[in-house]
């Protein structure tokens, strides 16, 4: 059916971002809201599970300890209509030939868009003065999730914005995708 549409079925998707850059809160908010079940790759059950999503939380090491079980896991994915989530925080340490054939489309996790980071400058947090503000804003579009968290409850306690922007790590992983390319 999806070929007659014109479109490709996705099975594999490569999600990559910085550590604690919100990889897996994504994969779990998007099953949730989709209702379907998340199943640990290792987990024997996956050959006789419908309406699921694999979950592979680290690609490099999963290769490096068991490449033929994620072949395998491909296969049956394929096989039986399922979708295999991989996350990486090191995208560079996978074979680029693995990443082509295997891997249907890879996302990188970037920062929030501008109008969402004003919505929770202004709204949320109710930050009104205007150096707070673009300390925030700065924060939050160059720390992943859980670190600009922690800044800035840092931040809004001590006052002091010394050294608390992050450095710039979502360009990286956007470079990565855009490298890419896919069939």
């Amino acid at each position: 059916m999806m070929s007659n549409l014109g479109l490709r079925y996705i099975t594999s998707i490569l999600i990559i971002g910085p550590p604690r850059s919100g990889k897996t809160a994504l994969i779990n908010h998007v099953a949730k809201h989709l209702g379907v079940q998340i199943i640990n790759y290792k987990d024997p059950s996956i050959s006789i599970t419908d309406n699921a999503v694999i979950h592979v939380p680290n690609l490099d090491k999963a290769i490096n300890e068991d490449l033929n079980h994620i072949t395998r896991l491909l296969n049956i994915a394929k096989a039986k209509h399922l979708v295999i989530v991989f996350e990486s925080s090191n995208p560079w340490a996978l074979d680029p030939n693995f990443i082509k054939k295997s891997i249907d489309v890879v996302i990188p996790v970037l920062p929030a868009p501008d109008g969402y980071v004003n919505e929770i400058i202004q709204n949320k947090l109710k930050v009104s003065n205007n150096r707070d503000q673009e300390i925030i804003r700065g924060i939050i579009k160059t720390c992943p999730a859980v670190e600009a968290i922690e800044k800035i409850r840092l931040y809004t306690s001590s006052g002091d914005g010394a050294s608390i922007i992050c450095e710039d790590v979502f360009r990286k992983y956007q470079d990565f995708t855009q490298s890419l390319v896919f069939k």
